[in-house]
């Protein structure tokens, strides 16, 4: 790839190259954007992005230049029937200051990315499907006995997410004392698989309960050779396309759930609705969860809170009582 420089001479051939083919990775994107970004996060968030224009603040000087740049903003999404996410949401929050810091040095005449207070979307709670009591009854009776038993009973008791499940080996999980460390992740695109950092960036430890820690020590007596706690038939990592098609489809007919939608991520939000019904705090479960901000469990889960509006007013006549008042 051609090195950029900042002579007056080669702008100009910049600005008609920079989107050709040559400088663009097999995705479509600009390289320079492209290097160090996942595969996974380019196929879920990315954009058809037009061709020709460019991308590079210093490049675009005309309102034309920066369409290409403006169509990331969460207008121009949601008028593609996307929805506003809260990682869409950062994009522009980032974009947004990037061109900005352009203006202020005078790059650009005006911010691409600016959107007047009433025409920005309201950000949408994201969608979840627990099950309820009745469902996850349904579904226990289900895996009992069944060979994927552990799988199943752990995400339901720990909230771990399913990359973090297929990730866990066994010198992350203490079958004296019932505590499990979640440390890393599986990434699978659907092409590659990555092993790395958890979404929040730290670990954590969580106990289990005797159930689950019982299933766990049937499987680990299986084979006492296999590093990975979920292994697939060959002893590597399981990919997501292929335990959904076979073992979840299974597991659910056999529950007698098909239909409803349901998948291997709810068990994780069936965790976290079933706590906070039973009475656990919300710092707790967003601790087991794995979340980084209170924020983030009460966006998901704020509908699984106890509504009792009476408790307040029953709690301040208590208190009267108590004063002699």
């Amino acid at each position: 790839m051609q090195q950029c420089t900042s002579s007056s001479a080669t702008q100009d051939r910049e600005r008609r190259n920079y989107g050709c083919s040559r400088s663009r990775d097999r995705r479509g994107l600009p390289r320079e954007l492209a290097r160090g970004i996942k595969p996974c996060f380019v196929n879920t968030y990315s954009l058809p992005l037009p061709r020709n224009e460019g991308y590079r603040a210093d490049l675009v000087r005309r309102p034309e230049d920066a369409r290409a740049c403006a169509d990331s903003r969460p207008q121009a999404l949601q008028g593609n029937g996307v929805r506003i996410g809260p990682t869409r949401k950062k994009v522009h929050v980032l974009l947004h200051t990037a061109f900005e810091d352009a203006r202020h040095l005078r790059r650009i005449s005006f911010n691409p990315c600016d959107i007047p207070k009433k025409q920005k979307p309201k950000y949408e709670s994201p969608d979840v499907n627990p099950f309820d009591e009745f469902q996850e009854a349904a579904f226990l009776a289900a895996v009992k006995g069944d060979e994927n038993e552990a799988m199943y009973l752990l995400p339901l008791d720990s909230g771990a997410r399913q990359g973090e499940l297929w990730a866990l080996e066994w010198n992350d999980v203490d079958l004296k004392t019932g505590v499990i460390r979640i440390r890393q992740t599986l990434k699978d695109d659907g092409a590659n698989l990555m092993i790395g950092p958890t979404k929040g960036k730290t670990e954590r430890s969580l106990t289990i309960s005797p159930t689950t820690l019982a299933a766990l020590r049937t499987l680990r007596r299986l084979d006492l050779s296999q590093e990975l706690v979920f292994p697939n038939e060959n002893g590597g990592y399981i990919r997501r396309q292929n335990f959904n098609r076979r073992d979840w489809a299974r597991i659910i007919r056999k529950a007698g759930l098909s239909g409803l939608g349901f998948t291997f991520h709810d068990l994780r939000h069936s965790c976290a609705t079933m706590l906070l019904r039973d009475g656990e705090t919300i710092p707790n479960v967003g601790k087991r969860l794995g979340h980084s901000k209170i924020s983030t469990t009460l966006d998901y889960y704020a509908h699984a809170l106890p509504q009792d509006d009476a408790r307040p007013a029953n709690a301040f006549e208590e208190r009267i009582r108590r004063y002699g008042a």
